[in-house]
């Protein structure tokens, strides 16, 4: 009995010591983890505080460099959306003269395809009815009125269309200038808007067959008056002579210079202003001239005159030769 009751004490102070061996290991082994690890976590603590604090930093100084470019995300989505709008306003601004001008070609491509067929139909219908453009033409200035014509292309077209005859005149110089101006007059439209010339009265020519024989001999390189017996002789300013080359009118005006010249015994009426800015010209020989006064040159100087023959041009300025006493009148 007492041997077994030994053996039992044995057992239990074995493990009781083992229980506190492992008791005592434990408590060892979990100071010195304790120990090793409070360190590691310290550091970490500090590395990952410096860390953020550094990159707290960095992030600061970047937004205080592009705080003066960036803006609130408000006012980005307004500055995207406001861009995106000009975008779309100046495409549709684009497309819109595109179209303007889409159309603008569409319809002058229209006017001139008009313009064509007008003139295409006109022509046919003057070669059908057997009529000439320059007996178109005098049909137009029949029914211009006197003084300006009503309408300035039909001026242009008279003056492309209607046949120039040469100039009749025996002198074909020059000569000097006596007034100078120190500027140059006013043009033709001004002076025939602000100073209209003072209309002759009663002046009534009539085309004959006395007429017609007299014009085939003063002017012998027409080859063919289309004036029909009865027909009226229009008159005209000498401002307007310019659109009526090649056609037979009464032009009236005042004399403004008269120069001779004696070795064509040749007297010059320069209607408008003084030469050679004139409007308008009339060549006399010295046999007709004489039959008016003994002194020409004192005689037309400054008078209202009207003439009454066939509009030539010499260097771009009508003219009229005259060849009988019949053709001038002093009004």
């Amino acid at each position: 009995m007492l041997f077994t009751k030994t053996r039992v004490m044995k057992r239990n102070i074995f493990t009781l010591a083992m229980l506190l061996a492992a008791a005592t290991a434990f408590t060892q082994t979990s100071r010195r983890t304790a120990s090793d690890t409070r360190p590691a976590r310290e550091n970490n603590k500090k590395t990952t505080s410096g860390e953020t604090r550094r990159s707290i930093a960095t992030d600061n100084k970047k937004e205080s460099e592009n705080s003066a470019t960036r803006t609130t995300p408000y006012r980005s989505t307004t500055s995207k959306s406001n861009t995106r709008a000009g975008s779309n306003a100046s495409n549709d601004r684009n497309s819109r003269k595109i179209n303007n001008n889409n159309e603008e070609n569409y319809r002058s491509t229209r006017d001139d395809r008009s313009k064509a067929n007008s003139r295409a139909t006109i022509q046919n219908e003057n070669s059908r009815r057997g009529v000439s453009n320059r007996t178109a033409v005098r049909e137009n200035n029949q029914q211009a009125r006197r003084g300006y014509a009503t309408s300035s292309n039909s001026r242009q077209d008279s003056k492309r269309v209607v046949h120039n005859p040469a100039t009749y005149r025996k002198y074909s110089g020059h000569h000097k200038a006596r007034h100078i101006y120190t500027t140059p007059p006013r043009n033709r439209d001004y002076r025939a808007k602000y100073y209209p010339y003072r209309h002759p009265v009663n002046i009534n020519i009539v085309w004959n067959r006395t007429m017609h024989r007299h014009y085939i001999k003063m002017y012998p390189s027409v080859r063919r008056w289309h004036y029909p017996i009865g027909y009226r002789i229009a008159t005209v300013s000498a401002y307007d002579a310019v659109f009526h080359i090649g056609e037979v009118r009464n032009i009236y005006g005042r004399v403004h210079e008269v120069y001779y010249e004696p070795g064509t015994d040749e007297y010059f009426l320069y209607f408008g202003a003084y030469y050679p800015y004139h409007d308008f010209s009339v060549v006399i020989p010295g046999r007709v001239a004489r039959r008016f006064s003994r002194r020409p040159h004192i005689y037309f100087q400054n008078q209202y005159m009207v003439t009454t023959g066939l509009i030539t041009a010499f260097e771009n300025a009508p003219e009229v030769v005259v060849k009988r006493t019949d053709q001038l009148r002093v009004y």
